[in-house]
């Protein structure tokens, strides 16, 4: 008929409810950056078979400007020896590259539960730029009201104080009414009606500490919910560091692809009307393209995971373009 304990056990079940959807919830957020962040895997492998069939253009056409030079006697076979390794260096990296691609396809296919046999392509490409990122103080309150984290363990908090209160209730008397009817025999004919009824009014006394235990356990909830704060601060600050270090270094690899692009153009035009010329100079040109590029490809990477690392930290997957 009437206690206070059943009653605030109730209350914090449907609480418990809650939690269990907001950590459902993260669970999902988590699968999305992850299947974020492995199609940018495969955007990344793509960019780097990209990478080095353009370095084994620009190397197929020197190839051919030293080979004719070779016919005027102005080069010897060892320019050309040394072009072919860079030439099949190349062609290996871009079947590491073409591997790195169908891996990446397959990681997806897995974290999206589909068959292995289902077509896949990426057709998507990197982001060179991104809008403003929001202020500090603005992403960490949108991370605090949008974190299934936090909002999963407020309600934890609130499940824990409404079962504190139905353990403290566990102290006061309580009414109970109970009561049972049937019938006795052997014959439906001759059976007997019997029932009993009786209200009790029940005193707890002595539980042996149990309630004391229970009650230190829930104050530990609280605690987490603080832990589980500062470690959501610390992910928003950590995202918006990698993002402003990312746009950083694309705006350096870009500024790298065109100086090396540029001695790459300077050498070869030296080579070519210099019959004198080195073709070191031709060498390191190509190395420092090749090296440009891949630096460049690792940037646009580095700078698209951290927009996925900030909508993460920020709960706001569900709007990542």
């Amino acid at each position: 008929l009437l206690s206070v304990s059943l009653i605030q056990r109730w209350r914090a079940s449907r609480e418990m409810l809650h939690v269990s959807e907001s950590e459902s919830e993260s669970r999902k957020f988590d699968t999305m950056a992850s299947v974020a962040l492995t199609y940018m895997e495969g955007l990344k492998a793509m960019g780097m078979v990209k990478m080095h069939e353009a370095n084994q253009q620009v190397m197929n056409d020197l190839l051919g400007l030293i080979k004719q030079r070779q016919r005027l006697g102005v080069t010897t076979g060892l320019d050309l020896a040394r072009l072919d390794a860079q030439l099949a260096g190349e062609r290996q990296q871009t079947s590491v590259s073409l591997y790195a691609v169908e891996r990446a396809k397959l990681n997806l296919l897995n974290l999206l539960a589909l068959p292995y046999e289902t077509p896949l392509a990426l057709t998507d490409e990197f982001r060179p730029d991104v809008l403003d990122p929001p202020a500090m103080k603005a992403a960490v309150e949108d991370a605090l009201n949008q974190r299934p984290e936090v909002v999963g363990q407020a309600k934890r908090v609130r499940a824990s104080e409404l079962t504190y209160s139905s353990i403290t209730g566990e102290r006061l008397p309580s009414l109970v009414a109970q009561g049972d009817y049937g019938q006795i025999g052997n014959r439906w004919s001759n059976t007997l009606d019997t029932y009993n009824m009786a209200l009790l009014l029940q005193i707890p006394i002595f539980d042996g500490g149990q309630r004391e235990g229970r009650i230190a356990e829930l104050r530990q909830e609280a605690l987490r919910f603080h832990s589980i704060l500062n470690q959501v601060k610390m992910e928003v600050h950590d995202a918006m560091a990698g993002l402003a270090a990312a746009r950083d270094q694309v705006g350096i690899a870009q500024a790298g692809m065109r100086s090396a692009s540029k001695e790459l153009e300077l050498a070869r035009e030296r080579y070519a009307v210099i019959t004198a010329s080195s073709h070191f100079e031709l060498t390191n040109g190509l190395t420092a393209v090749a090296r440009a590029r891949g630096n460049l490809v690792e940037a646009l990477f580095q700078l698209n995971a951290a927009r996925v690392n900030l909508a993460r930290a920020t709960g706001n997957l569900n709007t990542l373009q």
